[in-house]
């Protein structure tokens, strides 16, 4: 996925078919994926993971 792909895509979405409101009543949480497939020195174990969400808290 794009950078920006959660908000601009699927918060949206989310939005319509829940009828609730994005940062009021729900949030979003970010972790995009560090795996280069085929990379057998950066593997799963070794890649630190990244982790945010969609407000401060």
């Amino acid at each position: 996925m794009y950078p920006g792909a959660t908000e601009e895509d699927c918060v949206p979405v989310l939005e319509k078919v829940s009828g609730l409101k994005f940062n009021k009543d729900f949030y979003a949480g970010y972790s995009p994926e560090r795996i280069n497939p085929g990379d057998k020195e950066h593997t799963v174990e070794k890649i630190l993971k990244v982790t945010s969400g969609s407000t401060p808290e």
